[in-house]
């Protein structure tokens, strides 16, 4: 008998080839064959006695360790993009919670989300590990009391955490502020770069803060998100005071 290597609680079927009488296993079992599921590694001999000769083997069952999944978090975060990079601990399979089968997943939720992954080994042993997305929301908040609002095209936002188009992202009008916000849920530790837009294109007034409080060529507000409510204004259109 060679010695075999499986994984914890996997059942192990052990036969013996030599159509023997008189079997004798090292469980107390005497058929042709036994099934184990062994907790750890261990060593299984069968006995055959035949006529007054009795000859003797053994199997050990080598007990493989599942592996160890972790997974890991990288944000991911420019002028044009943003996202969170999970990665797995290495394997030959992945499955994911979100049906992804890659060794890494970007992902940007929009509310506090689990993420699973099940790693495989080239044994074919399975372990799985789970990582928190943490989000909490942020309101931002826009003064156009001193300007003509585009009642045609509305208010907007723009900025990295939506490619940085100019409609996709209307401010809603707050009567008791008298201001315009947008509140949406963002991860923690993300340095996120957006401007207003009193219309909904980059031909309409926006956002050109070039007078030292903004970050790169355009002038753009930014901050970096914590792990609480958070709250940005009231600005005015192209200031950094509030």
């Amino acid at each position: 008998l060679a010695n075999y290597r499986t994984g914890i609680n996997d059942k192990v079927n052990i036969s013996d080839t030599s159509a023997g009488k008189n079997l004798l296993w090292s469980s107390g079992a005497s058929s042709d064959s036994i099934w184990v599921t062994p907790m750890q590694s261990t060593m299984y001999w069968l006995q055959n006695s035949y006529q007054g000769t009795t000859c003797a083997d053994s199997i050990t069952i080598v007990l493989q360790p599942a592996p160890s999944a972790f997974i890991t978090s990288m944000i991911t975060s420019d002028n044009s993009q943003t996202s969170l990079t999970l990665t797995s601990s290495s394997g030959q399979a992945y499955l994911w919670s979100d049906s992804s089968t890659t060794n890494s997943i970007s992902v940007y939720p929009d509310s506090t989300t689990t993420y699973t992954v099940l790693v495989t080994d080239a044994n074919g042993c399975s372990s799985d590990a789970s990582f928190v997305v943490a989000t909490s929301p942020v309101t931002f908040i826009l003064d156009l009391s001193s300007h003509s609002v585009n009642q045609q095209k509305g208010v907007h936002i723009s900025g990295n955490f939506q490619n940085w188009q100019p409609h996709s992202t209307p401010m809603s009008y707050n009567a008791v502020l008298n201001a315009w916000t947008f509140t949406r849920e963002f991860i923690a530790d993300d340095t996120v770069t957006y401007k207003f837009i009193n219309g909904d294109s980059w031909s309409d007034a926006h956002d050109m803060l070039l007078n030292g409080c903004g970050v790169g060529l355009n002038g753009d507000r930014w901050f970096v998100t914590s792990a609480q409510l958070d709250t940005l204004g009231p600005y005015h259109l192209s200031s950094c005071d509030e």
